[in-house]
């Protein structure tokens, strides 16, 4: 597994993997930002419940992680749908 360097608004992490569940409330997709020295970084989704996400989308945390759309696009990871939704 390929390692991820990440660079947040506090600091830049080059030892990071991406960590994927469940939302227990609507079982939408959960993303974490783990390093492997510091442990969790930024929980990068948010649960908004919303019926409308098909099964492999999600909604970000653009609040708490402003640099997150930029990071996923960099990397290939996402693309955006062009939808948002306050929270």
């Amino acid at each position: 597994m390929a390692l991820l360097e990440v660079k947040t608004s506090y600091a830049t992490y080059t030892d990071c993997t991406l960590r994927v569940g469940q939302y227990q409330m609507d079982g939408s997709i959960a993303v974490e930002i783990f390093s492997r020295r510091e442990g969790p970084v930024a929980r990068i989704t948010v649960c908004l419940c919303d019926s409308a996400l098909a099964e492999n989308e999600a909604y970000v945390d653009t609040n708490n992680c402003p640099w997150v759309v930029d990071f996923l696009e960099a990397k290939g990871l996402a693309k955006s749908t062009g939808r948002t939704r306050r929270s």
